[in-house]
């Protein structure tokens, strides 16, 4: 019984410790439970997912009972207990499967929904984000953890959004060769989850318990095919970087107070988040000033454009400096251009060189590529850059 109550403290679940013992679960009988069992128990849904991804986690490459001497699946969770993190979750699940099932044979409504389901899979990890089970047609994923990061609420989104429109161009063909077509809806919330590390080695994976996981889920089953419904929490934390449209609240179970939700529309490019940059009172950094006082002088000489990299901790005015710099620039008559290096690993669409180019070429951010192509045609015939350097 020892090893079960650890086990269930490891899982956040040190509740039913109690109740695991007054019905003489020990390390042989828990990999008998199913959900009728844990149901009867009186143990809530949620925790019931949680208990049985567990014991499937544990027990999954041998069907031999655990004995005395064979715990490796409970001294792995001993030696990796579950840490308390600040997460975004996401879940999101495919709509419109089971119509095709009609239409379809099995071997090739499964390659369907495998392929979506990987370029879900994609979506997360390309936005820093971590799979964490696959439920059905659908997906749970957290973002914050394993790896701590700042901007887990703007990666989630980001995610969120590349799954629709990956979707979207995946799908594309279904609904006119089949009539249907398959959608995803995707929820996310913000809050402390713990985050439990399972396995070791090469088969290290992770999972998440908390209150934060079930409303996230419950975003998702309340968005409509196609559309990202989050929470306040979520909305706060990534409000600088994204669109949204305000909804009605939903009630979720256990919570007294029914939660606000928001539709997630777009991302906001970080040009457009620090527009508000300017507007903030210029105060010292004259050491800074001076040598970029310095680099206009020596462009007016010399007429040749230079690159200058401004890097600090975030917070400390970097883009209120560099405001600064363009004004003085703009001042000399000189022609500015400014692009962010962003965390590593983010936001493909929005990398420094590729921004340049862009603002170079006087290339709008949102623009397709019949804009561009013809965008590029006239700097080609302006003469400012030559034919060979179209491809690029």
């Amino acid at each position: 019984m020892s090893d079960v109550a650890n086990w269930l403290e490891q899982l956040g679940l040190g509740k039913y410790i109690d109740l695991f013992a007054r019905n003489d679960i020990d390390s042989r009988a828990l990999p008998e439970l199913n959900d009728e069992d844990l149901k009867e128990l009186g143990i809530s849904l949620g925790h019931r997912r949680v208990i049985l991804k567990a014991i499937q986690e544990q027990f999954r490459e041998s069907t031999d009972l655990p004995t005395q001497d064979s715990h490796r699946g409970f001294s792995a969770w001993e030696r990796m207990p579950g840490e308390r993190k600040p997460v975004t979750m996401l879940f999101a699940d495919i709509t419109g499967s089971t119509q095709l099932t009609e239409k379809l044979d099995a071997e090739e409504t499964h390659e369907l929904i495998y392929g979506a389901t990987q370029r879900m899979c994609k979506a997360v990890e390309e936005n820093r984000g971590t799979v964490c089970r696959f439920m059905g047609d659908g997906v749970m994923a957290m973002f914050g953890a394993p790896v701590a990061s700042e901007q887990h609420a703007v990666d989630a989104c980001a995610a969120a959004l590349a799954m629709q429109k990956e979707i979207g161009n995946y799908t594309s063909n279904l609904e006119q060769d089949h009539g249907d077509n398959l959608q995803i809806r995707v929820g996310l919330h913000s809050g402390e989850v713990v985050v439990l590390t399972i396995g070791e080695g090469d088969k290290v994976e992770y999972d998440a318990s908390g209150p934060t996981v079930p409303i996230a889920a419950r975003m998702e089953q309340t968005a409509t095919p196609g559309e990202i419904f989050l929470t306040e929490a979520t909305h706060k934390l990534a409000a600088k970087r994204i669109e949204v449209g305000a909804l009605a609240p939903v009630s979720v179970k256990g919570i007294s107070e029914p939660i606000n939700v928001f539709a997630l529309q777009r991302m906001k490019s970080v040009e457009e988040s620090n527009r508000s940059a300017a507007e903030v009172p210029f105060v010292g950094r004259r050491a800074e000033l001076k040598q970029f006082r310095g680099l206009l002088d020596a462009f007016m000489e010399s007429r040749e454009g230079c690159i200058v990299c401004v890097r600090g901790e975030p917070g400390i005015g970097k883009t209120r400096l560099v405001k600064e710099f363009e004004k003085n620039a703009i001042d000399l008559n000189i022609e500015c251009h400014r692009s962010y290096v962003l965390p590593f690993g983010i936001s493909k669409e929005q990398d420094p060189i590729r921004t340049l180019v862009r603002r170079l070429l006087n290339i709008p951010t949102q623009s397709d590529d019949e804009t561009r192509t013809k965008l590029v045609s006239h700097v080609v015939e302006s003469g400012l850059i030559t034919s060979d350097l179209v491809v690029f």
